[in-house]
């Protein structure tokens, strides 16, 4: 069986949002926090709710579509992708729970705010992503302390090889970085390399996608540095 070729990679942190693939590359230093303003036309149509993410969930959709756009990958209202998406890390949902559970106090713990609450789940952001980009495979979270990022590939791996699904998105998150990586299976069965492969040659060091990005953007792992 051919290994997944990793065909774009994205990162989208508080002030920068980046992607390179087979297709085009793009660096935008952001307004402000998670300020997507700048990017044009960074979606196809809107994302149903968007002003209601929480801004991890935001991130997530943002470093899709700048993936998609990277690896040329068109999409469509209503239009179903035979992807699967493979998501980790557990920050998004810790952050979505302090802040429903604060809510719930100030509320006189009689009540909290519902959609404060539907993000108190890991899978809850990724969700928004499959809802939006209209991905229909395997939807799977995985989580690991030993190689995050290298649980992520294999899983792809092995969802081409059991569930036949040739195209992946790994979605990695912690509190402040998205990390999310397109990948194929080659249809003539022949092994490929990419430049991206090398760029990824010592993800199993990694042990958070700030690190990652650190290391991706050639700059300090220190998020507030990116």
């Amino acid at each position: 069986m051919t290994n997944p070729i990793i065909k774009a990679v994205s990162i989208v942190t508080p002030k920068r949002a980046a992607a390179w693939g087979d297709m085009q590359s793009f660096s935008e230093t952001l307004a402000g926090a998670y300020d997507f303003s700048s990017i044009p036309n960074l979606f196809s149509y809107p994302v149903k709710n968007f002003g209601r993410f929480p801004l991890t969930a935001k991130a997530a959709c943002a470093g899709c579509a700048l993936l998609f756009r990277a690896a040329g990958i068109e999409y469509r209202q209503r239009e179903k992708h035979q992807t699967a998406l493979l998501c980790s890390g557990s920050p998004p949902a810790s952050i979505a729970n302090q802040t429903f559970f604060r809510d719930y106090l100030d509320s006189g713990r009689v009540m909290g705010r519902g959609n404060l609450f539907i993000y108190t789940l890991p899978t809850s952001g990724p969700a928004e992503v499959s809802i939006h980009f209209g991905l229909c495979g395997p939807f799977l979270y995985i989580e690991s302390t030993s190689d995050p990022l290298g649980e992520l590939l294999r899983a792809a791996r092995r969802t081409a090889v059991t569930e036949q699904i040739d195209n992946s998105v790994c979605l990695w998150q912690d509190s402040q970085t998205t990390l999310a990586l397109y990948l194929r299976t080659p249809s003539n069965g022949a092994d490929q390399t990419t430049e991206l492969h090398a760029r990824m040659a010592d993800s199993a060091n990694w042990r958070s996608p700030t690190d990652a990005a650190g290391k991706l953007l050639n700059t300090s792992s220190k998020i507030n540095e990116i």
